[in-house]
């Protein structure tokens, strides 16, 4: 797990290296205003976003799942000066990654010429879907770049997939290969913005996620083999850091 906590700060530099490089005036050689920034409005705005996320709770689940990858779009209306609304839908998964047991788990099967050993590949999933409703403050902060402060809140759609068979004789079993839940999630938000073109923007994002959901692995085969968890290890609910660049497109020119 050595390049989980690699990525995140490194990300966190890149981020953070970009959005110094989008608002110094002085990159572009051009002198800084003392006239008050315009504060826009963008009435009708579709907003994208994607990038990866990372567990920070509970420990157990961190230490076996990667991010396979974290998206939003929603649609967004302004309601007042620089405060919106959207209507968004999230899509989170995370996968069992190769450090937890090499993607194989040991087991055997009895059969009439004996026991025979196999290795069992274990790639299970966890999938969340959250339509949810956003509000948000525009701060511009020059002619053409603004930070957007947000919350969204929505409901989580939670399914874990390729959910490993524990049945010695390994007959497909369709209905237990998956397991759903539901659960509320609430994503508060920073994303920095720049108009590089009269109605479109690139972004830079940076979230935290709490899912009201527990991690439970007997309810996903990860309780018995080569994975095991402590139960100190299996405390708090899911909450991740989300890190991304994304697009936006404005209804109306910025001029």
């Amino acid at each position: 797990m050595k390049n989980r906590f690699f990525s995140c700060p490194a990300l966190f530099s890149v981020l953070f290296a970009g959005t110094l490089m989008l608002i110094s005036p002085n990159l572009t050689g051009q002198e800084e205003s003392t006239a008050p920034v315009k504060q826009r409005i963008l009435p009708v705005t579709i907003r994208f976003d994607g990038g990866l996320g990372f567990l920070v709770t509970p420990k157990a689940m961190k230490q076996t799942f990667n991010s396979v990858g974290d998206a939003n779009v929603g649609f967004f209306f302004n309601i007042a000066q620089g405060v919106n609304v959207g209507l968004n839908f999230r899509y989170t998964g995370f996968q069992v990654s190769r450090n937890a047991s090499n993607f194989n788990d040991l087991d055997t099967i009895k059969g009439t010429s004996g026991t025979t050993v196999i290795s069992v590949p274990i790639h299970t999933t966890h999938n969340m879907f959250t339509p949810g409703i956003t509000i948000g403050y525009d701060k511009w902060i020059s002619n053409y770049s603004l930070f957007n402060f947000n919350i969204n809140t929505g409901y989580s759609l939670i399914r874990y997939a390729n959910i490993r068979s524990l049945d010695k004789d390994y007959t497909p079993m369709p209905d237990k290969s998956v397991y759903n839940s539901n659960a509320l999630l609430i994503e508060p938000a920073v994303n920095f913005m720049y108009f590089f073109e009269d109605r479109a923007a690139m972004t830079l994002k940076l979230s935290y996620s709490k899912l009201f959901s527990s991690f439970h692995p007997e309810q996903i085969a990860l309780d018995q083999g080569a994975i095991s968890y402590e139960s100190g290890d299996l405390k708090g609910q899911i909450q991740f850091i989300s890190v991304g660049i994304g697009f936006v497109y404005s209804f109306r020119r910025v001029d």
